[in-house]
């Protein structure tokens, strides 16, 4: 492969073409999906209440046919009383009932088999459609940032001694992204939902033994339900920042910092200086996603016991600085070698989008990233 900007060009255009194919094809895999769910689901829903039925119904000839045969047992054991005739008559009776019973079990039998097979069903669909629409966001986010950013691209390539690197670890990313996303979501909710199922059905059993044992079984349905919610908000919160147009900037990153002290125990400190405003979509989710990064990296690597976050509005743009207490890098290595550091060419990479500035000092003391990003394109 010819190291030229023309080829580099060449291969950023093919990855598009083949991004934009593929959204395309997930768009028609997204809408057979969504077609044969909802009809599972039409079609589970009428099978439950027919299940409901005919358990009502073999209840109901269940009792019947206890009154038949203890009826049939009078009128042998009395003959005196009752003549041949009234013996036939509820041997016929008894044998009439005791069939449709049969064949009322039989039919519920039937039908709770096809409810479970549906249910089964219902949730590899439900798993399928979730992995297809989240690998079309992440397809569609890669397709935006790299055709927004495609002549950046070139232009930051010529310093990098293996050029190709960059295009392969683009599409490694995107590849770990869909099997994280798929793992996720196969081992979290998919499972809890499937557990549900069987739960609620237990549920059904335990209301006609016992009132108690239902409820029990119910907040264990509960807790279940939560965790489930709590799973899919934290696979949400990391493909798109909750909360960024609604709650703004500021609070969605404080939301962000309280919960990854929480999940690592690192005593995290963020200050805000200056009025807050509107910087604009792409500058807050770049920003966001830059505080991620390097959070990220100090739970990984650094292993440090304090982090710090001062982010400050400027009459000519913002400054944020990330520093943290943990054993440090040789920063050197990011002028020879891109490897294993993608995480802070990326957070460059984004700051170089919104023509800003990015620094990363960093010894055995511990690590500090310096952002500044200008307003409207001016320098800050």
């Amino acid at each position: 492969m010819n190291n030229t900007a023309e080829d580099l060009e060449n291969i950023v255009a093919k990855v598009l073409n083949s991004i934009d194919k593929s959204r395309t094809d997930i768009i028609s895999i997204l809408d057979d999906a969504e077609s044969e769910h909802e009809a599972l689901k039409r079609e589970l829903e009428s099978v439950r209440e027919k299940v409901v039925t005919v358990i009502d119904e073999s209840d109901d000839l269940e009792k019947q046919d206890h009154a038949a045969r203890y009826w049939l047992m009078v009128v042998s054991r009395e003959f005196n009383k009752y003549g041949e005739d009234d013996i036939k008559k509820a041997y016929d009776d008894a044998r009439d009932i005791n069939v449709r019973l049969i064949t009322k079990r039989q039919e519920e039998k039937t039908l709770i088999e096809r409810r479970n097979d549906l249910e089964r069903r219902l949730i590899n669909e439900e798993g399928l459609l979730d992995k297809a629409k989240n690998i079309y966001k992440n397809m569609d986010v890669a397709f935006k940032y790299i055709n927004d950013s495609v002549n950046g691209i070139t232009t930051q390539l010529v310093d990098f001694k293996n050029r190709e690197e960059l295009i392969f670890h683009i599409l490694r990313i995107q590849e770990n992204e869909k099997q994280k996303i798929a793992a996720d979501l196969h081992d979290g909710p998919a499972q809890s939902i499937a557990n549900l199922f069987y739960n609620v059905e237990i549920c059904q059993k335990l209301m006609s033994r016992g009132e108690e044992q239902a409820v029990d079984e119910l907040e264990e349905v509960k807790q279940s339900v939560k965790q489930c919610l709590k799973e899919l908000r934290g696979i949400i919160y990391g493909l798109k920042p909750h909360g960024l147009s609604e709650l703004g900037f500021v609070a969605s990153l404080k939301t962000y910092v309280t919960d990854f002290e929480m999940e690592t125990g690192i005593n995290t400190e963020l200050k805000v200086f200056g009025i807050e405003r509107k910087l604009g979509d792409e500058a807050e989710t770049a920003l966001f996603r830059i505080c991620q990064e390097c959070l990220n990296n100090i739970r990984r690597h650094s292993q440090a016991k304090n982090a710090y976050i001062k982010f400050e509005y400027s009459d000519r743009g913002v400054i944020l600085n990330i520093m943290d207490d943990g054993i440090g890098f040789d920063t050197t290595v990011l002028k020879t070698s891109i490897k294993d550091h993608f995480g802070l060419i990326g957070i460059r990479e984004r700051t170089a989008l919104l023509n800003g500035s990015c620094n990363v000092e960093s010894s055995p003391n511990g690590t500090t990233v310096y952002v500044s990003i200008p307003l409207n394109g001016g320098e800050s």
